[in-house]
């Protein structure tokens, strides 16, 4: 796998960009400490933003730790011919940290809000993790399964596997828990610090999932710590079972790209040759950056 930056955009104003969909030439992007979805043109102007959480607290545009709602991943798609985006929280504390919302893209209206805890609950129990160790960062929504990725800073990287019907029944109509299938990778690490999951997308032909994975020396689910890297990834459904995956790690101008990818989403396929991708980066003081690359599978 190679990946090659092609355009990077520091955004000033717009805090922690941790989940980011390319729609109709415009973005979607989510922050984890701030309570809104934004809305982008093509120039990376926000053209909008749609209120999630409530404000309690602000403090320089930030909402505080302990109190934010930690959007971390999310994915625009259709439901019953409705453009939905849903948006996921990591679920690394209970009640502030728990609640997914599915919004309206026609009119930014939200539909539901739902807390997920007794999903994330499932989830602890069948990895054997505690509960302080869940860092949900990733999802990825093909035809048949949502996938949702956990950051194995202090756990091992995993992907959980939910069939796509019973997820969105449980979500929106408090129906049974549905069924979860968990598979383990081996990420790469630099000395000792291990890259985590961070961002999701199918790949267009929904064989496989593309991924972004950060190096972050941290030894908490809550903590910020120093950042070594990040990579970008491709996990093909035919072996998801045995954890193999093609990887690279990304550089921009002949030096590793010491910052933190958070998200990932295809703009275009670019017949022959690969895909127009874009990845945002959590800096972690209140502003965000934007990477326009390309990506290809040898």
């Amino acid at each position: 796998m190679t990946a090659t930056v092609k355009n990077h955009v520091h955004l000033n104003d717009l805090s922690s960009a941790s989940a980011v969909w390319s729609f109709h030439d415009e973005l979607y992007l989510a922050g984890d400490d701030v309570p809104w979805l934004y809305q982008l043109d093509n120039e990376f102007n926000i053209t909008n933003k749609c209120q999630l959480s409530n404000v309690d607290r602000l403090v320089n545009g930030r909402t505080p730790g302990d109190i934010k709602a930690d959007f971390e991943s999310m994915e625009i798609f259709n439901l019953n011919g409705e453009d939905v985006a849903l948006i996921l929280p990591s679920g690394s504390k209970e009640i502030s940290r728990d609640t997914g919302y599915l919004v309206s893209i026609t009119d930014h209206k939200i539909l539901y809000k739902n807390n997920i805890r007794r999903l994330y609950n499932k989830i602890i129990a069948k990895a054997k993790i505690d509960p302080g160790e869940l860092n949900m960062e990733g999802l990825a929504i093909s035809d048949k399964h949502i996938y949702l990725l956990q950051r194995g800073n202090i756990t091992k990287n995993f992907v959980v596997r939910i069939p796509r019907s019973e997820f969105l029944n449980f979500f929106r109509h408090h129906t049974i828990l549905p069924d979860i299938s968990l598979f383990y990778f081996d990420l790469p690490k630099n000395d000792s610090v291990v890259a985590g999951f961070s961002g999701a997308c199918i790949a267009p032909d929904q064989q496989g999932l593309f991924f972004t994975a950060s190096l972050e020396n941290t030894g908490t689910a809550l903590a910020d710590g120093e950042v070594q890297g990040s990579y970008l990834g491709y996990i093909p459904f035919c072996k998801i079972k045995k954890g193999e995956y093609a990887i690279t790690k990304l550089e921009y101008n002949g030096k590793t790209f010491a910052k933190k990818l958070e998200g990932i989403t295809i703009k275009n396929t670019l017949e022959g040759i690969g895909y127009e991708v874009i990845t945002v980066c959590d800096n972690d003081d209140g502003s965000s950056d934007i990477i326009e690359l390309t990506i290809a599978l040898k």
